[in-house]
Formats: C-alpha cells, sequence, structure tokens
C-alpha cells in the first residue's frame, strides 16, 4: 500500500496512546512503532503518516521532558530535530519524507528501527492529582500566591485546620463516573487505571534497581583511600580554587551558579526552589594527593560542590557533589567517573547508592520549612531517608531497630511516598 492511498484519522483527543485506544489514534504505517514505544514508556505527541503527507513528512513527535537520559542521548546522536519548549512542548519530531511511490512498508520500517534503538524507562508523566496538592490551592490562606510560595505551605497543618472539604470528595466521585481511577492508599486521583498501574509497575521496576545499587557493582572493586584517617592534614590543604586558596575545607557554589547561566545545557545541578539540601547528592573518596586535581576539574566544569565542610575523610566524604535531580545526578554521575577515574578511592558509606564506579550518595530531605522534608529523616538506607512517624509512638528496641535495619517494606514505603511528593525530580525516567 502507498502513503497516498491512506486517510487521515480525524477529530483525534490528546488522550495518551495505549495499547487499548492506540489503533484508534495512529495510522496503521506507525502502528507498530507507537506501539513498541507505548511499551518503552515514551510518550508520544502526535504522529502522522497519511495521503496528507505525500510532498512533505511523515512523523512521530516524541515528548523530550519526560525520556531518560539513555534516550534523549540516542535521538541527538540520530540526529532528530529537537524543538525547544515555546508555545508547544519541548519534543523531538522524527521525520521521513514521502512522496506519490513511498510505501507503507517503507514507512513503517523507517521508525520502527528508531523505535528498536530507544530504551525501555519509567513511565513518569502519569496524570494525577493528590488530595494534600489540591488542599494547598484550596486554602484560602494561599489564594493569590505564587506556585513556588504555595510549595512552601505547610500541608499537614492545613489538612488540621480545614479538614478534608467536601468538594475533593464530590469531584473524586464525579471524575472517576468518568473513567478515572482513584488509589484510596494515597488519596491519588489517576485519569485512567492504565495510568495508575503503568506508574506502579515503573516504580517497582525502579525500586528493584534502587536494591541493585546499594550492591556497588562497580566501586566495590576500587581501592580503598590510604588516607581516610588523616583528618588533620586534609583540613591543612591549601588549595588552588578559582583563584583562591581555601584551607580547611571549601563551598563551590556562586561559581556553579555562574556557570549554569552561561553554560545552559551543561548545568550540573538542578533544584527545587535553590533548596541545595533537598535532592540527590554525590560523596567522592579522595586520596590526599588527588585532592587538588579532583578540586580543579570539578569547579572548572561547574560542578556544584564542597570539599569537606561537614563530610568527614572517614567516612569517605571528602568531595560532596550536589545533583538536585535524579535527572542530573544519572546524566553527570558516569561522566565524573569516567573522567576522575584514576583519582577515585573505593567508598564507605553503605547506606548510599551507587551512581557510577567510585560515586555513591543519597537522596537528602533537610530543606527547613519545606512542607514534604519534615516527614523525613535525615539518613536511612539504600540511598533513602525514613519516615519519622516510624520511628515515633514504638519502643526504643524497635525504634532502634527500623533506623538500623528497616525491612524491604519498609524502604519501599518510603520510595513511594518520595516519589508522591517529588516525582521525577526523585526518581527520574531511567530504570
Amino acid at each position: 500500500m502507498l502513503i497516498k492511498d491512506i486517510a487521515p484519522i480525524r477529530n483525534r483527543n490528546e488522550t495518551q496512546p495505549n495499547e487499548e485506544n492506540l489503533a484508534d489514534l495512529v495510522e496503521a504505517p506507525l502502528l507498530e512503532a507507537c506501539r513498541l514505544l507505548v511499551r518503552k514508556n515514551i510518550r508520544t505527541l502526535s504522529s502522522s503518516a497519511n495521503r496528507e503527507d505525500v510532498g512533505g513528512n511523515a512523523h512521530i513527535m516524541i515528548d523530550a521532558d519526560h525520556l531518560s537520559e539513555d534516550n534523549l542521548r540516542i535521538l541527538r546522536e540520530l540526529g532528530a530535530v529537537e524543538v525547544p519548549k515555546g508555545h508547544w512542548y519541548h519534543h523531538f519530531s522524527l521525520k521521513m519524507s514521502v512522496d506519490e511511490n513511498t510505501t507503507a512498508a517503507e514507512v513503517a520500517a523507517h521508525f520502527l528501527e528508531i523505535a528498536n534503538r530507544l530504551q525501555a524507562q519509567a513511565y513518569t508523566w502519569a496524570q494525577r492529582t493528590n488530595f494534600a496538592d489540591l488542599i494547598i490551592v484550596m486554602d484560602p490562606r494561599t489564594r493569590g500566591m505564587s506556585p513556588e510560595d504555595r510549595a512552601w505551605v505547610n500541608t499537614q497543618d492545613i489538612v488540621k485546620v480545614y479538614g478534608e472539604p467536601m468538594s475533593w470528595t464530590a469531584h473524586v466521585s464525579e471524575q472517576v463516573a468518568q473513567g478515572a481511577y482513584y488509589d484510596t492508599t494515597s488519596r491519588t486521583l489517576y485519569a485512567s487505571r492504565d495510568d495508575y498501574e503503568r506508574e506502579q509497575s515503573s516504580l517497582d521496576l525502579q525500586f528493584e534497581h534502587l536494591k541493585v545499587a546499594a550492591n556497588w557493582r562497580e566501586s566495590s572493586e576500587l581501592k580503598p583511600n590510604p588516607d581516610k584517617d588523616k583528618v588533620e592534614e586534609y583540613e591543612a590543604l591549601e588549595l588552588a580554587v578559582l583563584g583562591k586558596k581555601p584551607k580547611g575545607g571549601y563551598q563551590c557554589r556562586n561559581h556553579a551558579k555562574a556557570y549554569a547561566e552561561a553554560e545552559v545545557e551543561n548545568r550540573k545541578f538542578e533544584f527545587i526552589d535553590e533548596a541545595e539540601n533537598l535532592g540527590w547528592k554525590a560523596h567522592l573518596n579522595v586520596a590526599l594527593a588527588d585532592v587538588q586535581d579532583v578540586a580543579t576539574y570539578l569547579s572548572e566544569n561547574g560542578y556544584y560542590h564542597k570539599f569537606l565542610v561537614g563530610g568527614e575523610p572517614s567516612d569517605g566524604k571528602v568531595f560532596t557533589i550536589y545533583f538536585g535531580s535524579r535527572k542530573m545526578a544519572n546524566k553527570w554521575a558516569k561522566v565524573i567517573a569516567k573522567d576522575l577515574s584514576s583519582y577515585l578511592a573505593k567508598p564507605i558509606d553503605k547506606t548510599e547508592v551507587e551512581f557510577a564506579a567510585g560515586i555513591v550518595g543519597r537522596f537528602a530531605c533537610r530543606q527547613k520549612d519545606h512542607p514534604h522534608t519534615e516527614k523525613y529523616t535525615p539518613y536511612g538506607h539504600i540511598g533513602l531517608p525514613l519516615m519519622k512517624a516510624n520511628a515515633k509512638g514504638v519502643s526504643a528496641e524497635e525504634r532502634s531497630r527500623y533506623l538500623q535495619d528497616p525491612t524491604e517494606e519498609e524502604l519501599r514505603e518510603v520510595f513511594n511516598e518520595l516519589h508522591k511528593d517529588f516525582g521525577v525530580f526523585f526518581n527520574g525516567a531511567s530504570v
């Protein structure tokens, strides 16, 4: 069949394609490729391969903001047209020119080849509304506030004062009657049950990957730092960093911010409301003789980091790098590991997870006054904090057990709670 013989599908709505509705939204030549993209949790925004494209291009448009770092890299290497966010989404446009002799099979093969190259990733764009988020918007004390200001309102205090408004219950009932799905455990309303199930499946897979990262498969082969107990010698170092010679440690904030503004595509951190103590941070264990070289590398390349200043060499925390979002951690940790491979010693803190060889870290929730951070402990296990509530109102023995050796079920609870509070900022799109 030729493309010129295929009629366009009219009246397509903005429903996210899934296994059930795909054939109603996507024309036959692109169906197999789009089906594969759906199964890989890659969000398509638009597609077309019909007679109206003759003399132009058949296309599939992919949402760039919900792609894993690996898939971003793959599409850029393939030369896909990347369109920045303007009046529409930030997206990639996959195109193939078509004429009167172009067959449906040729178009199908072209786009399927691209879909096959892309990797399965997490489902990160579920359409959902959480009661705790909604009540901030509904509360009269927050009306008129900017979204940034509202984010800092203490949600739990609002709930205590106002309770659950009847309008939320009515809203849930109305939406469920129209095909939405309500998860009573998290009090979250999803656009569909498919949205809910795909998100849960991705979360399960991401949690399993986090457990694997806690085993330090790459870092376990590195040599220990022979200087880890020489604290005074570390503190006595006078490093040449950015034209200064700090002693006893330093923090590289302002330079990293200036670098990020000048090199937007190469910025090394992504924070929520400039909160450095909320998000992923990583630690580097470096011997005394290598500190100057590593400090120079991190500073010149715009990493938001510190040397000592609370970090202890005995814990393997000679340098701390603040990534913020998981996306930034995924993107840059491997680069650092490659560039500094000859300098990185074996990590020490086994409560942290591995980002790359010699680079381990955790998700920090220590930002004061943020509505979602007060519920979490400063430290935990497998890179996660723990729930303060689970350590309260219990015996000293049970509290110690929870803080020192939480069960997998308890860790999964924290993981799901962090996802609910911080979404893709916390768990990224990679699996």
